[in-house]
């Protein structure tokens, strides 16, 4: 039932060439098959066309498709630095077979952009403990020194109290008191980035969080570029190694001086830049809790080069997918991985190291296989095989357990450029740990580790192939259904982590892969009998409509109760909607209540009579 492909064909042909969507009839079938027969687990190489975004090879981009990324192994040579000058690539470089650059040298070479460099941003305030698993994850690059060069020489700051610009573009006067604080700006806007920076000093900020008008950034490097060829009577960008055409494509942005000034009205305070998902995020937190702090630390690619899985393979393809969904799904080893290969006489095996997602994705595939088992073998529930609790998984619970326990990576990839947090175009939703994904008490586990869960539940809303009920499984029947889960948590130690996956239908070849039905995950902390705050979708953001994942992580949750709700915003297809929840952490399930109302912590006694 879990069926591992290491082929594929590059999107990019379809996207740079002829305009059209990469979800092709490869793509549609394996959507198809997957909605059929809801326990196949289609896994692909996500291929190896990196680090641009917008590589991703297909069938991969399927929506039921676990597409599988490449890491580092121990065994791989070391990181670059993000600002190694010998990671520019000229023309002469350019014309090598597999020639790769790495991002900010390759600006700083091709346009004498200055003053580059990798930042982690961490956040702090009233409810730092609860963001611990975003803190630092979250990177940015640095301003030109056209824009700002601070006296400090570097854009590290110390923490500030966050607040989001009003107007946000700052192409006005602002109308909220940003003095002494840090300013979330966005790069949108009529004005130019000079005018914008030069209006938040004037108001009294300390320091500017860019933030990137787009989810993905083209970069046009003239020394890489190919040139062009002619096709029917058309003429074409010719296909680079990387980028393929001629834009590096990548969630991250240089804040610079666009406008006419060059450079003569350059500013004092840090100014960095960050990709929009994460920026949106930012001023969604800040909005929500208006004492939040940020701060912001120049990062040093040594400090991640060991262990050397924590960063990506620089071939590894990224996403998103034309429709803007995330691929890859999650990384594994793909690097230097020992292979099998026929001797030169054809009748002999030998060991090899080889790279690529195609090693990835069967390691990958392993894992998936042993976490079918913890399933079929009946450790779930007690972490321990037990006759009676077998059950076979829906293809979507497996996607659903893998997801929620997947780690942020916390370096780079091979050649020194930046990784944003998960969801991420590069490493999906993090680097697979089935230790960090199910509950197990066997002996050989560590489960005092950080991020072995003391309890996971499962709950899989497929009619077929299981012998026990897990908790309220019942499909998702028309528009506007719910389905909701009262969770008590009892520690604080671990995250509380909830991921939601379904398996869509397929959408008509000629689409561009979007959803047919769309389904919402909520999380609530129950603060009171009629008081309850939404955790996810953070503050004021709505409701994601583009990916049949989601993922809400909570860390150091106020003990008490808490409640996840799935709601079929739209079912458009014909048929039911089956969906898999995962949830992890020091929690339990409240059998029976699947209200908010009957979940709510009950009120407190009147007071006594006079």
């Amino acid at each position: 039932r879990i069926h591992s492909d290491s082929w594929g064909s590059d999107s990019v042909y379809y996207r740079l060439y002829f305009g059209e969507s990469a979800y092709v009839a490869s793509s549609q079938e394996v959507d198809a098959y997957a909605t059929d027969y809801l326990d196949f687990l289609p896994m692909f190489a996500v291929g190896n066309e990196g680090p641009s975004d917008t590589t991703y090879g297909m069938p991969a981009n399927a929506k039921n498709a676990l597409a599988i990324g490449a890491t580092l192994s121990p065994d791989s040579s070391a990181v670059y630095s993000f600002d190694d000058s010998g990671r520019y690539c000229d023309e002469s470089c350019a014309s090598q077979s597999g020639a790769r650059f790495s991002f900010l040298p390759q600006l700083t070479g091709e346009y004498g952009a200055e003053g580059l460099g990798v930042y982690a941003l961490d956040i702090g305030g009233p409810e730092a403990a609860h963001w611990a698993h975003l803190s630092g994850e979250i990177r940015a690059i640095s301003a030109d020194t056209w824009l700002s060069e601070p006296a400090s020489g570097d854009h590290a700051f110390a923490a500030a109290v966050a607040i989001a610009a009003d107007p946000y573009d700052a192409c006005s006067a602002l109308s909220n008191d940003v003095s002494g604080k840090v300013v979330i700006v966005t790069e949108e806007g009529s004005c130019y980035e000079a005018d914008k920076t030069r209006r938040v000093v004037a108001a009294g900020g300390v320091a500017i969080v860019m933030v990137s008008s787009s989810y993905t950034n083209y970069w046009y490097f003239p020394s890489y570029y190919k040139g062009t060829f002619e096709y029917e009577g058309e003429e074409y960008d010719s296909m680079g190694f990387a980028p393929n055409g001629a834009y590096y494509g990548t969630p991250f942005t240089v804040p610079a001086d666009d406008s006419e000034y060059y450079g003569e009205f350059s500013v004092s305070i840090p100014v960095l830049g960050i990709p929009l998902k994460d920026g949106q995020l930012l001023e969604a937190i800040v909005k929500d809790k208006p004492a939040t702090t940020l701060s912001a630390r120049l990062m040093d690619t040594t400090d991640t080069d060991s262990p050397r899985h924590e960063n990506m393979a620089v071939f590894s393809s990224g996403g998103p997918t034309f429709d803007g969904r995330v691929k890859p799904d999650l990384v594994a080893p793909g690097d230097f991985i020992d292979s099998a290969y026929l001797t030169d006489s054809g009748n002999m095996c030998a060991a090899v190291k080889m790279s690529g997602t195609s090693m990835a994705t069967p390691l990958a595939s392993g894992s998936m296989a042993l976490l079918r088992q913890y399933f079929t073998d009946g450790f779930y529930p007690t972490g321990t095989k037990t006759s009676g609790n077998e059950l076979t998984p829906s293809a979507a619970l497996l996607r659903a357990v893998a997801i929620n326990g997947a780690r942020s990576l916390k370096g780079f990839d091979q050649f020194g450029n930046p990784l944003d947090p998960p969801p991420s175009s590069r490493q999906g939703w993090g680097r697979l740990n089935l230790a960090s994904s199910v509950r197990l008490v066997d002996d050989g586990v560590n489960n005092a580790a950080a991020d072995t869960p003391s309890n996971m539940i499962a709950v899989d809303a497929w009619s077929g192939g299981k012998t026990t009920d897990l908790h309220h499984n019942t499909e998702l029947e028309a528009t506007g259904d719910e389905r909701g889960y009262c969770l008590d948590v009892y520690g604080s130690t671990e995250e509380l982590r909830v991921t939601l996956v379904y398996t869509d239908p397929e959408t008509d070849t000629a689409g561009d892969g979007s959803l047919v039905n769309n389904l919402d995950l909520y999380l609530y902390h129950l603060e009171t009998h009629d008081t309850e705050r939404q955790l996810y979708p953070v503050g004021n953001m709505a409701a994601q409509s583009v990916n049949n994942v989601e993922r809400a992580i909570w860390s150091a949750p106020t003990t008490g109760l808490y409640f996840a709700k799935v709601h079929a915003k739209s079912i458009a297809g014909s048929g039911n909607q089956s969906f898999a929840l995962a949830i992890t952490g020091q929690v339990t399930l409240q059998e029976g209540l699947h209200t908010i109302d009957s979940c709510s912590p009950s009120p407190p006694p009147p007071p006594p009579s006079p």
